[in-house]
């Protein structure tokens, strides 16, 4: 818990002795709150919304905008990534909805006990759990 010193002081503040021990002594200390744990520091990463279908309907008024500009984009090259990332993260949804469909099944068949079934939807579901851990990985890589 992150403890300031009114709340201390609110809270001792019917303790003569206590209250005059606490303000001579600054213990209390301020940690973020996603700095809690120091062996793990979580950074908090802002993702500027863009929407870039809308943005890339009116090919010519985005040309013209980044002509505009000055700026040195290429068009079909950003399309083309564009495509790949929208591609990829529909693939890791497609993965977790069949993921997700196994593991149901496999619920389902274990009050049967057809072990031959059971084997062959644990395989897949550890060959689909491995697929999406590297397309997860290629995504992280593309986002930065």
């Amino acid at each position: 818990y992150v403890l300031r010193k009114k709340k201390i002081y609110s809270m001792l503040s019917n303790f003569r002795f206590c209250n005059q021990f606490f303000k001579n002594f600054s213990f209390v200390r301020y940690y973020s709150q996603n700095n809690l744990n120091r062996n793990k520091t979580i950074y908090a990463v802002l993702k500027p919304y863009l929407d870039f279908d809308e943005r890339l309907e009116n090919l010519e008024k985005l040309e013209k905008g980044i002509k505009l500009r000055g700026l040195d984009i290429n068009l079909s090259s950003l399309i083309t990534k564009w495509k790949h990332y929208k591609n990829l993260k529909d693939d890791i949804k497609k993965l977790e909805k069949e993921r997700v469909r196994i593991a149901d099944e496999l619920m389902q068949i274990k009050a049967s006990a057809d072990a031959e079934k059971i084997r062959s939807l644990k395989f897949s579901g550890i060959n689909i759990r491995e697929d999406l851990k590297k397309l997860k990985i290629v995504l992280s890589q593309l986002e930065e």
